[in-house]
């Protein structure tokens, strides 16, 4: 029991584009032949709040693919931590369909568009399972999705990529702005709220940088090193204080890791103690069944007749005593043997988990990264967009009308300046009365 509880220690300290503009012509069909009833509620549904959708049609997604190494034979080694390996075989991009769902060789079609990332995980992992017949892990990440269109008398209407969060009164700014100053502040607001997302996400790839810099060297056993990106996004000084970080947290990694190495070491040569000493007891029982039996031969020379029956039972116990002692000795020699086998399995597997958190860790870093960058350059870009002169618009003279497709179709509904947009969206501004109309002709006639 107590070198199970140890080897429990020991297991803690291991853990360390023009399809979107195509639907125009059937969207405005579909709002000239609804009621006021339904675009009413159409407006409704624009306004709700999509919780937990990560997915939507025309996304690129990195799906990343693991499988879990079978479980050692180590006593007590139920609570070490899985051990997986990629497989380069499915793993790639994908292409969320006009269906909603990806094709996924060996697994089939999995539903994507509209859903959050744990229902879709847990899906991929169940198909996994189901085809495979291993347990595994999956990491999914968006590489890409469509961009929005805006559409109406504003700047520059047309189309432009698409960031996480995006709202209509943000794609009005990045299209130009209606030209007119009827909404004191928007502008300022959002470009300051923009420039509060591209601070967060400079801070966040600024960390995942310092941190790959940290997995590469671990894996390739070089020294850590400050990357030039991390210098031009946070400074030397504060590079170098990031990378000093990652560099404490490597020691400790490497330490754990020696520590559950070292101790799986420390109790075998315990073991191998014990299997020295239940080896030479093991011969000395031999021994004692090879002198009992010498000295039965000697009283039975040279006629057994003359034997003492008595002396001799007194021998023949001896050697059947020690024969069994022998054999004993040897099954308990045998069951050390395995149990020593599996403990310097256990001290190999310790690295071998170590290197396969590593390439999971490293492949999730990347994509993370990519989505920082995505999310930096998004964010920057609408923030410098923001001119008070272009943006700050009487929002309220026009009809937004937004035109958005998924898996069950497209639909068309009335929004809000605050409605938050999704991949392909299409953003058509319209005026509310013939003054309006009016007004935006003069504005475009002065431009």
């Amino acid at each position: 029991m107590k070198r199970f509880a140890f080897l429990s220690a020991v297991a803690a300290a291991c853990v360390l584009a023009a399809p979107g503009l195509a639907l125009m012509p059937q969207a405005h069909a579909q709002t000239a032949a609804s009621s006021s009833e339904s675009a009413s509620e159409g407006e409704g549904e624009g306004r709700a709040a999509e919780a937990g959708v990560a997915y939507h049609i025309g996304d690129t997604v990195k799906i990343s693919f693991f499988e879990q190494l079978a479980s050692g034979t180590v006593p007590g080694d139920e609570g070490a931590p899985a051990a997986y390996y990629q497989r380069l075989d499915l793993t790639g991009d994908y292409r969320v369909q006009e269906d909603g769902t990806v094709d996924i060789p060996r697994l089939g079609s999995i539903p994507f568009a509209g859903r959050d990332r744990a229902a879709v995980r847990d899906d991929i992992l169940a198909a996994y399972e189901d085809a495979i017949g291993q347990s595994g892990d999956v990491h999914v990440a968006v590489v890409s999705s469509q961009p929005i269109y805006v559409l109406g008398p504003v700047g520059t209407p047309g189309q432009f990529a698409y960031s996480s969060g995006l709202i209509v009164i943000q794609a009005i700014a990045l299209a130009g702005g209606l030209g007119e100053d009827r909404v004191p502040n928007v502008s300022r607001l959002e470009g300051e709220r923009e420039a509060e997302r591209a601070d967060g996400a400079m801070s966040r790839l600024a960390s995942l940088l310092a941190r790959r810099e940290r997995l590469d060297a671990e894996s390739s056993g070089q020294p850590l090193d400050i990357p030039s990106e991390l210098t031009v996004l946070v400074g030397p000084a504060n590079a170098a204080e990031m990378i000093e970080r990652e560099r404490a947290a490597q020691g400790s990694s490497d330490e754990a890791r020696e520590q559950a190495i070292g101790s799986y070491r420390d109790l075998i040569a315990g073991l191998e103690r014990e299997r020295a000493e239940l080896s030479r007891s093991a011969q000395e029982a031999m021994d004692r069944a090879q002198s009992g039996r010498a000295d039965l031969s000697r009283i039975e020379q040279p006629d057994p007749r003359l034997t003492d029956e008595t002396e001799a039972r007194e021998y023949r116990t001896i050697i059947a005593q020690s024969e069994q002692r022998h054999d004993d000795l040897q099954r308990e020699l045998q069951r050390l043997s395995r149990e020593i086998d599996a403990y310097r399995n256990a001290s190999d597997k310790v690295d071998v988990d170590y290197a396969a958190r590593l390439r999971q860790d490293l492949l999730q870093v990347n994509d993370e990264i990519a989505l920082a960058r995505a999310a930096m350059k998004g964010a920057s870009r609408m923030s410098l967009s923001s001119d008070p002169a272009e943006t700050r618009k009487a929002l309220s003279d026009f009809r937004i009308e937004i035109v958005r497709r998924d898996s069950e179709g497209t639909r068309t509904f009335e929004a809000e300046p605050t409605t938050e947009l999704y991949p392909g969206d299409v953003v058509n501004l319209e005026p509310r009365s013939e003054e309006s109309a009016m007004r935006v002709g003069s504005d475009a006639a002065s431009r």
